[in-house]
């Protein structure tokens, strides 16, 4: 299990609980925010915190850090006075490559306006059996059609969860 943008860790204690046998990766950019993620998962073994990005490229990205809230930094600029720190990036297949990881079945992201950078990157979809993640169409240069469209030969649903968000799952067939 993936977690992208695990911020402080609360959906990947959820799946530490839920799939107490599955190998689960926190990957979150926030220098900051790491350190409380990884005394959150401290607890289980089968967790690790990877600080860095899931993006498009390899190597050095911009984050903005969001002056007052944490879950709302972003490799964007969101708000007037955000902070910008050079963090690492991957793409997933290079994560996955680096991790040795041959499939992943689930990949949750909630990766604040970045998704279809991220998911446009990954080479072989297939990899991930299920994604499921937040999609911000007003923060992206892509409609949520352009998302699903990534996805043929999954089942897709999005639903709306507030006036500008969606969730997206997209499950192999």
């Amino acid at each position: 299990i993936i977690d992208a943008g695990a911020n402080i860790g609360i959906a990947s204690v959820y799946f530490c609980m839920t799939y107490p046998n599955a190998r689960l990766y926190s990957i979150e950019p926030d220098h900051d925010v790491c350190k409380t993620l990884r005394e959150n998962l401290s607890a289980y073994p089968n967790a690790s915190v990877h600080e860095c990005a899931l993006s498009d490229i390899d190597g050095q990205i911009d984050f903005h850090v969001h002056p007052t809230s944490s879950i709302a930094s972003s490799l964007q600029s969101r708000v007037t006075g955000d902070r910008v720190v050079l963090v690492q990036s991957r793409t997933l297949d290079t994560f996955m490559k680096e991790q040795h990881i041959s499939a992943i079945d689930i990949l949750k992201f909630d990766v604040e306006g970045a998704e279809e950078r991220m998911l446009r990157a990954i080479k072989n979809r297939s990899a991930v059996h299920c994604y499921v993640g937040e999609i911000h169409p007003d923060l992206m240069d892509a409609s949520l059609e352009d998302i699903r469209s990534l996805f043929s030969g999954f089942l897709v649903n999005t639903k709306p969860i507030g006036t500008k968000r969606f969730l997206l799952t997209a499950i192999i067939r």
